[in-house]
């Protein structure tokens, strides 16, 4: 069984970011966020100011890119997002945490987890296989 460490979701500023995750968890944050750098690229993440994140580490942080995110710059390897799957002891409460997010998300009551379901080309023909990566009970 996989834990989650903490979710990232994207916002077009980093206030409306702080905005967002302030409404939804209840938990005031600081106006400011870690400014982070990795090779060439910069960004700004939303941190609690104890630093631990809400909900045990299933709420979402905010990330700010101050460069292109590195996945702009990947070439296309083919694998897709099919079903994104979290189990919490609190569905309700990271629902009301992902209900901007975009995707196949599906979350349900249990013992933390994350799984995900991905597709991937096998090849010219356009056959397409199925991946199972971690589970949920």
């Amino acid at each position: 069984m996989s834990t989650i460490d903490h979710l990232v979701v994207a916002a077009a500023t980093l206030e409306e970011g702080v905005r967002w995750l302030e409404g939804r968890v209840g938990v005031p944050l600081e106006p400011d966020a870690m400014e982070l750098r990795r090779g060439a690229n910069e960004w700004a993440l939303t941190v609690p100011p104890d630093g631990r994140m809400p909900l045990g580490g299933r709420a979402p942080s905010r990330i700010l890119w101050r460069t292109p995110p590195p996945s702009t710059l990947l070439p296309d390897s083919g694998v897709r997002l099919v079903e994104l799957r979290l189990s919490t002891p609190d569905p309700e409460a990271l629902m009301t945490l992902l209900v901007d997010v975009r995707g196949p998300v599906r979350v349900g009551a249990g013992p933390p987890a994350l799984a995900a379901t991905v597709s991937r080309r096998t090849g010219p023909g356009g056959g397409v296989e199925l991946i199972e990566i971690g589970s949920v009970e």
